[in-house]
């Protein structure tokens, strides 16, 4: 008469998540995604790992999928918001693994779809400058005509509206920017000088967070006429770009004529 063998499992099958690794809440923009990756094992043998996620405004919108065990045990797993039609919801993932002997443990990582842009809610320029309201004087700046040629002298104070018409004698242009976000945090804040709108690629560097804003140095290569882009992304990757034209003159004049 053969004999049987019966094992007593009294413990759980171990799961691991390693691309995330943390409970708080991620941000996936509208038509994004974001992958999990990790391993499971048991003490004799893993039987199945799933996710359930959870939508939190309509829980008939819960959906369970399966995932796929490699021999190795290692496991990946990809949320594409486009699957959940996009639904601006929070969205809790639950990884359960289950071994032979019907023990289950999980892991929960939590999801949110942000459709939601980030703004640029000011964007200053700062060069030669100790009172913000008295940028402008008639021995900083100059005025040009088309040709380039100098006619003279304005001692106008420019306002934030018409900075465009003066011309800074420095390519060195401080700057810095006040952004926010109403559904994730802000994940960068970075200038260009040559974005390229048409295939929206630009060299883009960072600037430096403060208390509340950011700030940095840009550099402005031509003479002339220069537009710098500043690009806002939040936590989901959703991004805001705003820009603002800057007249640049580090050259000595060739002649002045009579003051305006």
């Amino acid at each position: 008469i053969g004999g049987f063998f019966i094992a007593v499992d009294t413990d759980k099958p171990e799961i691991t998540e390693t691309s995330v690794s943390e409970e708080k809440i991620r941000y996936v923009k509208e038509d994004g995604s974001l992958s999990f990756k990790g391993t499971v094992s048991d003490k004799w043998e893993v039987s199945s790992l799933s996710v359930n996620v959870e939508n939190s405004k309509d829980s008939s919108k819960n959906k369970s999928n399966k995932i796929t065990i490699n021999e190795d045990g290692s496991w990946f797993y990809t949320f594409n918001a486009a699957n959940f039609n996009n639904d601006v919801a929070s969205y809790k993932l639950v990884f359960e693994v289950t071994d032979r002997a019907g023990k289950i443990n999980q892991i929960i990582r939590n999801i949110k779809i942000d459709i939601n842009a980030p703004s640029v809610d000011s964007f200053d320029i700062n060069a030669n400058t100790s009172n913000e309201k008295t940028i402008y004087s008639e021995k900083q700046f100059v005025r040009k005509n088309n040709s380039g040629v100098v006619i003279g002298y304005d001692v106008k104070l420019a306002t934030s509206e018409d900075k465009a018409e003066y011309w800074y004698n420095q390519s060195q242009l401080p700057i810095k920017v006040v952004a926010s976000d109403n559904e994730s945090e802000i994940s960068s804040v970075e200038w260009c000088t040559n974005y390229d709108v048409t295939n929206k690629t630009g060299s883009w560097s960072s600037l430096v967070k403060g208390e509340t804003e950011w700030t940095g140095t840009v550099t402005c290569n031509q003479q002339g006429e220069n537009t710098i882009y500043v690009k806002v992304v939040d936590a989901a990757g959703n991004e805001t770009i705003s820009s603002k034209g800057v007249m640049v003159d580090t050259e000595a004049p060739e002649g002045i004529s009579e003051k305006l």
